[in-house]
C-alpha cells in the first residue's frame, strides 16, 4: 500500500512526477515550453508552495494563481480539453505515488481549482 501525502517532501515528489508527465504530454507541453518559458528552478518550488499552503494547510505560497492563468489565456488559448488533460495527469501522478485522504483531496481540489479557472476565463471582466 502506497502512503498518503503527509508533508513537503511528498509534495514535491508528485509535483516532479506530474510535470515529467506534462512536458511529455503534446497536447498541453507547449504552454510550458513555447507559450511561457518557465525557469523551472523558480517555479517548481512555487507550485510546492501552492500545494503545500492549499492541501496541508500550511506553507509559504502568497500570489493569485488566477492572474497567471489569465495572462497565459491571452498567450495561448486555455480550451476545456486541456484542463481534462491536466487533471488527467494529475491524478495519474497521484495514483501512482500516493493512496489515502490526502491524495483523493488533492484530486478534489485540482477539479476545483480547474472547475474555477475555466469559469472565470470564460467570464468577461469585471468593470
Amino acid at each position: 500500500m502506497q502512503k498518503d501525502i503527509l508533508d513537503r517532501s511528498d509534495l514535491e515528489l508528485l509535483i516532479d512526477q506530474f510535470y515529467k508527465r506534462v512536458l511529455s504530454n503534446p497536447e498541453i507541453s507547449f504552454f510550458f515550453t513555447e507559450v511561457v518559458e518557465l525557469d523551472w528552478e523558480t517555479h517548481l518550488p512555487r507550485i510546492v508552495d501552492f500545494w503545500e499552503s492549499n492541501l496541508l494547510g500550511r506553507g509559504p505560497y502568497k500570489g493569485n494563481p488566477m492572474h497567471v492563468h489569465i495572462d497565459l489565456n491571452k498567450r495561448s488559448k486555455l480550451e476545456h480539453n486541456h484542463f481534462e488533460v491536466w487533471l488527467q495527469l494529475w491524478e495519474e501522478s497521484i495514483q501512482a505515488n500516493f493512496d489515502g485522504p490526502m491524495a483523493e483531496l488533492a484530486i478534489k481540489r485540482a477539479k476545483q481549482i480547474a472547475q474555477l479557472m475555466q469559469l472565470k476565463l470564460q467570464s468577461p471582466p469585471s468593470l
